[in-house]
């Protein structure tokens, strides 16, 4: 192999690193793999889907909040949930001074509340 080639061969392996770090995986690992094994990692990479935190981060700069009683992404002025059918808490501004949360999934409630309206676990 000539410098001429070596040269090639590590610009070209920039090809499948970029590729994949858009798609949220490790630049440095991907170039690695594109300079060892240049022919596979191209489709390889092209192949690969985003990873979870990557399709989180693209939902949250599109719009999107996470449903509450489902877990599923819905557009930030939805009323009702499209997934589980479900009313949505109204997205105001609250006072946390007399809010609690509750022990079982985390839901910001207010205080003397008996029963949680997400899980419906009783508040003490």
């Amino acid at each position: 192999m000539t410098i001429d080639m070596i040269l090639i061969l590590l610009g070209l392996a920039l090809i499948p690193a970029f590729i994949a770090s858009n798609k949220g995986r490790s630049f440095v690992l991907w170039y690695i793999y594109g300079v060892c094994l240049l022919i596979i990692a191209i489709p390889h990479s092209l192949i690969i889907g985003k990873t979870n935190e990557q399709k989180e981060k693209e939902l949250k700069n599109a719009g999107y909040i996470e449903c509450p009683y489902c877990r599923e992404p819905v557009k930030s002025g939805a009323v009702v949930c499209p997934h589980c059918r479900r009313e949505l808490p109204k997205s105001e501004p609250q006072n946390t001074d007399n809010m609690i949360k509750c022990p079982t999934c985390g839901m910001l409630v207010e205080k003397g509340t008996e029963q949680c309206p997400r899980c419906h676990n009783l508040i003490y």
